[in-house]
Formats: structure tokens, sequence, C-alpha cells
């Protein structure tokens, strides 16, 4: 018996054919992410924002041994960066290293900047620069640091020492956008986990709270507010809300502490290593830096992207900066 074939038109409603569609995760999630600036010279960590919207940032040499021709600079326009305060007080004279020294040391220069490590604007206006004095050596090595390199008071005190919950996790694993991260210098140094202890503090919008990271807990009686995932910076608005990253998920979320939950607020594909956090006026700014693809982490290759970034988003509910009496 002989067939004959026609063609034969089929269908399905609509509805139908879209049902078979796998759900997605979602790209992105939360207000959008404004772009306010690009790092193509130096790799920064913080930023930091005045109440007038000036913006400033800090680029340690104690973590990158590149980082030599300033260690603040004040984010002008057209991504460019300007040496704050000045050129000369990021210019210590012969570089920050003592080589006459074994084994070298940074050296113990009072009216320069050696290594700022951090950067963060007060409720009154002011600029406060964290200068540890101890610099980093194309090696890996990092120098310890000669009095004048540290910018010190004359005061200091240990506060939460060796307590659990300021310390390294054990066995810690993170993951950044598919990379599983271990500090991996190569050159037949060995592997092992990334041990970062505590990072982030923040106040809470009354001043009476300082919570930190790893887990976020406040110090006045150690009490553990439970996991938020991996992060880097930590900052607080005046409604009381913790933003903290969470760069296995390319995210930022919130903490409130009335109820102990954490959210995610922005997520984006250019959120990674969110490194720290500013607020001012009704924003949240953040740096992104590429931290997990640094030599350190990647056998001993810079595995790093120029350029490095900041933005911004608004703060939740309308929040604003802490300001305390």
């Amino acid at each position: 018996m002989k067939l004959n074939v026609t063609n034969v038109l089929f269908y399905a409603p609509l509805g139908a054919v879209t049902a078979q569609i796998p759900a997605r995760n979602p790209v992105s999630v939360g207000p959008p992410l404004e772009l306010m600036h690009l790092y193509f010279d130096e790799w920064p960590t913080r930023v930091a924002v005045s109440a007038s919207g000036r913006m400033f940032s800090c680029y340690p040499l104690g973590l990158d041994y590149t980082n030599t021709r300033y260690q603040v600079a004040e984010l002008g326009s057209n991504n460019t960066e300007i040496p704050f305060p000045s050129a000369q007080v990021n210019s210590p004279p012969g570089g920050a290293v003592n080589y006459s020294t074994y084994p070298p040391t940074t050296k113990g220069l009072l009216d320069y900047l050696m290594s700022v490590q951090s950067v963060a604007v007060d409720p009154k206006d002011h600029l406060w620069i964290l200068d540890t004095g101890r610099a980093l050596l194309s090696n890996g090595t990092l120098t310890t640091s000669n009095l004048g390199g540290p910018k010190l008071t004359g005061g200091s005190w240990p506060h939460l020492e060796n307590i659990p919950q300021v310390r390294a996790e054990p066995g810690f694993y993170v993951n950044v956008r598919g990379d599983s991260v271990y500090m991996n210098a190569g050159s037949g140094m060995p592997i092992s986990k990334v041990a970062f202890g505590a990072d982030g503090i923040t106040l809470s919008n009354d001043g009476d709270v300082l919570r930190a990271s790893s887990e976020l807990f406040a110090a006045a009686s150690v009490m553990d507010l439970g996991q938020k995932g991996v992060s880097d910076g930590l900052d607080s608005d005046s409604n009381g809300i913790v933003y903290a990253g969470s760069v296995e998920t390319d995210s930022n979320v919130t903490f409130n502490h009335q109820n102990g939950t954490v959210q995610t607020y922005v997520r984006d594909p250019r959120i990674g290593w969110t490194d720290t956090f500013s607020v001012a006026g009704n924003y949240l700014y953040f740096t992104e830096n590429q931290l997990w693809r640094g030599a350190s982490y990647q056998s001993g290759i810079d595995m790093r992207v120029k350029p490095y970034a900041s933005y911004r988003v608004p703060l939740l509910n309308n929040a604003t900066k802490i300001q305390l009496v």
C-alpha cells in the first residue's frame, strides 16, 4: 500500500509552549546600578563620599606593590584621580620602602602617606585616613613598619582579641563568579583556604552597637546575629539597616536587626567582590575591585582586568547617612 505524505501543520496553544521553558535565575534584582567612577590607574579598596558629593578612594601599597603613585586620591571628572591632600604628601622621598635594612622595612615618615588601607567620612564630614605604614614587596613580602609610618595617636588597646567571632573560619571555602578561590601564590607555594577573619565594621544608627563581619555580631555583648553570606565591607543607614556584600551571589544584601532577616537588595552581573561601602546622602556607594583575581589567589598570575569601578544605588526606604548626636 502506497502512503501519500503531505505537509501537516501542527500547533499548540502558546501558553503550553511557554510553560516548557525552565525557570531562570534573574540576572538583575533591585535598583539599577549607577556607575560613578572607573579606575584605569591604581587598584582601589575603599570609596568615601562627603556631604557635598566629593569622592575619595585609597590604594593601599600593603595590598598591591604597584600602588606607588598615590595612596589617597580625590575622584575627578572623566575618571581621573587627583592625589589628596597633595601629590607631595603621597610621594615619600625615595619611595616607601627602606632597602638598607635586612629585611627591607617601610620607612617611618610621619609627614607622608605610606600605605593607606581605608578612608572614611564621619557624620561631621571629616575625612579619616587609616595608614598602616606597611608596604608590600613584589615578591609578596609584607614589610614591617617603623614609627611614623603608621599614623598613631599614642594609645591603643586589644579588643575582641582572638575570640572565635573575629577569627577566620576553619576550612572556609568561597566561590566568586564560578571561580573557586584559594590562597595560591604559585612558584611552588602551598595552596590553602582563604583565611579572612573579621573585616568590615559598622555602627548601629544610635551609635551604641558595633557590628562586624565575617558573621554579624554585636561587640558590646559579643552577640552572634547570624550568617549573612560571604562579604568584605559593611555600612549602616539612618534606619538601622546594615548593608553587606554577597560575593557568591553577585549581589549586595541588607540585614534587618529588628527581625534578624537577610535580604538581597541589589543583584547585578557587574557585582563581584564588593570591597567597601560608603553611605552619603540617600545613596549607598561601593567599590568593585576584583580582589579574588589578584596574583595571590591565581597561581601568582594577576588576572584582574582594568578598569575597576565604583557604583551607587539608592538607600532602602529613603534612608540617609547616620548622624550621631
